[in-house]
């Protein structure tokens, strides 16, 4: 999940430098930073669940993270939903309420961690 994430923040934001959106450039600059930073510790986790009878992957919060970075993490998923990736379709993913136990990674900055962590 981690190196996807890398991997389509570097293109999103080579597109942008190729564009001249120098906003979009800063902007995906910083959801690649924020994914390195947190590392594979950071990222949620996923679950085979089922739900009205169909299967779906049931995607777990990491409790150390700002839920902000849930959304945003969401939005780069979609993205390589929408760009058309070929093979086996891909479950549904439903976020829950449930969060993995994992470490904190290192040198994560404050204002990346949940309040009150």
């Amino acid at each position: 999940k981690m190196a996807r994430r890398q991997t389509i923040a570097t293109i999103e934001q080579q597109d942008c430098k190729d564009n001249g959106d120098i906003e979009g450039y800063e902007c995906w600059g910083f959801i690649l930073y924020a994914v390195t930073v947190f590392g594979i510790d950071g990222m949620s986790d996923e679950e085979d669940d089922e739900e009205n009878g169909e299967k779906v992957k049931s995607v777990l919060d990491v409790g150390f993270r700002r839920p902000e970075f849930r959304t945003l993490f969401r939005s780069v998923d979609i993205r390589h939903v929408a760009k058309g990736q070929g093979g086996r379709k891909l479950r549904r993913r439903v976020e829950v309420s449930k969060m993995v136990e994992r470490r904190l990674p290192r040198n994560i900055p404050c204002v990346f961690l949940s309040p009150g962590f």
